[in-house]
C-alpha cells in the first residue's frame, strides 16, 4: 500500500510515495527524535542545577575560611 506526501517547494509541489511500513518507521523516528530532544533539555537543566549547587557550596566554604 502506498501513501503519498505532498510538499511545496517554492511555486511547485512534489509528491513522495511511502509504503505503510516506511510511514510507520518515519513516525517512530520522529518520536525518538522528540524523546531525545526532551532528554537533552532535562540533562541541560540538571547540569545547570548541579553547577548552581557547586558554586553555592564554594561560596559558603570561602566565607567560612
Amino acid at each position: 500500500m502506498l501513501l503519498g506526501q505532498i510538499t511545496r517547494h517554492g511555486n511547485s509541489f512534489k509528491c513522495r510515495d511511502f509504503t505503510a511500513e516506511q510511514l510507520i518507521d518515519r513516525k517512530v523516528d520522529l518520536r525518538r527524535q522528540r524523546e531525545l530532544q526532551i532528554l537533552g533539555i532535562r540533562i541541560v537543566y540538571a547540569l545547570q542545577q548541579l553547577a548552581s549547587q557547586i558554586l553555592a557550596g564554594r561560596s559558603r566554604s570561602i566565607s567560612h575560611q
